[in-house]
């Protein structure tokens, strides 16, 4: 009875062991994948964004946080098959890209990103698309680098003479790691290059 007592008691110490191990294992699992998606996301949203500002023709901004919407127009460079269009050079020597099937030329295509349900949505002319989840809110930044290049002054594009914009961008993602919550935050800058007018004063 003294030898089933001791094995029972040294099996219970083994088994007790293991399934903590199992446990701590399972835990890192999650925050790993939580960690990983996280930043796939992050990358996924980099690449939008980046992307879409160095095209922007034109950008604006309503709300903060988890309500900020922002807007902007791109040059209509595919048709909605993805094949490329011919650039129009006009009177004035700028270059645009339009779609010559209705009257006017529609040159633009409108593009929005918002926060709905903790997921940030890219909108393409009323069509949205989900590109990320856990995001709690989202900054966006333009700055006037032709008067400094670490200026923190917010400027209205429209209009704008001689100036480089220069867009910052920062957004909060939440993982999730064993009963904690934790802030992920991600921090990109982007040279919005089509509505650079800096002939004059020679930033690049």
């Amino acid at each position: 009875m003294a030898e089933v007592m001791v094995a029972s008691g040294v099996f219970l110490i083994i088994a007790a062991s293991f399934i903590t191990g199992l446990v701590a294992l399972q835990r890192s699992f999650g925050s790993t994948i939580s960690y990983a998606r996280n930043h796939s996301s992050q990358l996924r949203i980099s690449d939008y964004l980046a992307r879409d500002l160095r095209q922007a023709l034109t950008f604006s901004q309503t709300g903060s946080g988890s309500s900020l919407v922002v807007n902007l127009t791109l040059p209509k460079y595919y048709d909605a098959n993805g094949v490329p269009r011919m650039p129009v050079i006009n009177s004035d020597g700028t270059v645009t890209y339009q779609d010559s099937s209705t009257n006017p030329p529609n040159k633009a295509v409108n593009v929005r990103y918002y926060i709905q349900n903790n997921a940030i949505f890219r909108e393409v002319d009323g069509v949205p698309r989900q590109i990320a989840e856990n995001v709690q809110n989202f900054a966006i930044i333009p700055l006037d680098s032709s008067v400094d290049p670490t200026a923190v002054t917010d400027f209205n594009l429209s209009g704008i003479t001689s100036k480089v914009a220069e867009v910052k961008v920062q957004v909060n993602f939440t993982s999730h790691f064993g009963a904690k919550n934790v802030t992920q935050t991600f921090f990109n800058t982007t040279l919005m290059r089509n509505a650079r007018t800096d002939a004059q004063t020679n930033l690049y």
